[in-house]
């Protein structure tokens, strides 16, 4: 089984769930600050963007902090990329996707997995 990724801040620590493509963010006192959904979708004209597998996250450090990263597949999309950067203080979300289409909707942190 692949090594679940986690990464401890001062203002959190976030876990990525081994099945799934979903982290949990905690306080330093122990609680459960949120739980996010970490596959988003961007729907075209043509049809709704799903995604089926999730690969393992990948992890690099970045200037101030680390950086995970993981590819989705999508019956829209040539590619899909989640990336998710954390800093001590804070946790930036951010989803990339190669390909041809005219954007409809976008669903951040939520969509069709």
């Amino acid at each position: 089984m692949e090594p679940v990724a986690q990464v401890a801040a001062a203002a959190y620590t976030l876990k990525m769930d081994e099945k799934r493509p979903l982290a949990r963010v905690y306080l330093p006192d122990g609680e459960m600050l949120a739980e996010l959904f970490l596959v988003s979708s961007a729907h075209t004209l043509t049809g709704r963007d799903v995604s089926c597998e999730c690969t393992p996250w990948k992890v690099r450090e970045i200037e101030g902090g680390v950086e995970l990263s993981a590819e989705t597949d999508s019956l829209i999309w040539q590619r899909k990329q989640i990336n998710l950067r954390c800093y001590e203080d804070r946790i930036v979300y951010g989803m990339t996707v190669e390909g041809e289409g005219t954007l409809t909707d976008v669903e951040l942190l939520s969509g069709f997995y």
